[in-house]
């Protein structure tokens, strides 16, 4: 997230003001952020954020596979 937006995804200093956001809100979009990245790329690092294991991708093989999308999309035709 900090390498994508050049920010922390949580700003609080105080622990429990930290841990509230974080289980009640989640992560902001980096596209909150950045407007220019792509949905894909977005997509994924929220989900790689996510708090519940079972919203995140399943392996790194997974992030690999998609992360290789994202940087080498698909010719338009």
């Amino acid at each position: 997230y900090r390498m994508l937006t050049g920010q922390k995804p949580f700003a609080e200093e105080d622990v429990m003001q930290f841990l509230g956001r974080v289980y009640h809100e989640g992560p902001p979009r980096p596209s909150s952020v950045r407007k220019d990245l792509p949905l894909a790329l977005d997509n994924l690092v929220w989900e790689l954020m996510a708090t519940k294991p079972e919203d995140r991708p399943p392996t790194a093989a997974a992030v690999i596979e998609r992360l290789q999308a994202v940087l080498q999309p698909e010719p338009q035709q």
